[in-house]
């Protein structure tokens, strides 16, 4: 019989099962842990591939996500910053493209913007509408687009629908004050005495620890004279 080497491959496959054997050993394992590993190592292997597999996604997922948003994000930069036909365009991409993340829902408003200072009163309303309507009170877009709706409908003269949505910003901390001159404004315009002085009376409460701040400091002198005035009807 031939004489075997060492670099047969039977001899090199049984040294190394021997080497791997022995690694358990020489880690100083207790073994009953060593007998469980090796039991087990089929399983063991399946575990750390599956754990391995589940980081690398989520990683990848990560780095996905925020180059979508970056790119999201220029998108938007460069609608915003086009002008004419070209804006429009450009904003109607952006809802197109990433219409379900936060930087559509601002490209939504930006065409509702564009349609206002376009003429296109109605159409902008409408928007503004869907986009309210889509959104919860907690988003920091609500106040915005509450606060634009009620304004365009003041303007507009249509004052149930302008009360309706100060209404909604009353109960909005950071607009809470502004809601209610707004409402005392829109009550007082429509006659409606008793209501203007109950609004205007509840700003001054609500800005009375206001301090030094020299705009609400005059907005307070304003609204008390609107009291006197009204009161002295």
């Amino acid at each position: 019989m031939a004489e075997q080497s060492a670099f047969n491959k039977g001899h090199v496959e049984e040294a190394t099962l021997v080497e791997a054997d022995g690694l358990l050993e020489q880690l100083n394992l207790p073994p009953a842990m060593v007998a469980f590993l090796r039991k087990n190592k089929t399983i063991i292997w399946i575990i750390v591939f599956c754990i391995i597999t589940a980081v690398t996604v989520t990683a990848l997922y990560g780095t996905y996500t925020e180059y979508k948003v970056r790119k999201a994000a220029n998108a938007l930069t460069e609608a915003v910053s086009a002008e004419g036909d070209q804006k429009s365009a450009l904003l109607n991409n952006v809802v197109n493209d990433y219409g379900s993340t936060p930087v559509g829902t601002w490209a939504r408003v930006e065409l509702a913007h564009l349609a206002v200072s376009e003429g296109r009163l109605d159409e902008g309303i409408e928007t503004l509408l869907a986009i309210q309507g889509k959104i919860g009170s907690d988003n920091p877009l609500y106040t915005l687009v509450t606060s634009e709706l009620a304004a365009l409908y003041e303007n507009s003269a249509k004052f149930d629908k302008a009360v309706e949505n100060y209404k909604l910003l009353t109960g909005v901390t950071s607009f809470s004050s502004n809601a209610h001159e707004a409402l005392g404004r829109i009550y007082e315009k429509q006659g409606k005495k008793q209501d203007a002085l109950g609004m205007y009376e509840k700003y001054l409460v609500l800005t009375k620890d206001s301090g030094d701040a020299p705009l609400i400091n005059r907005m307070r002198e304003m609204i008390q004279a609107r009291i006197h005035r009204l009161q002295a009807k």
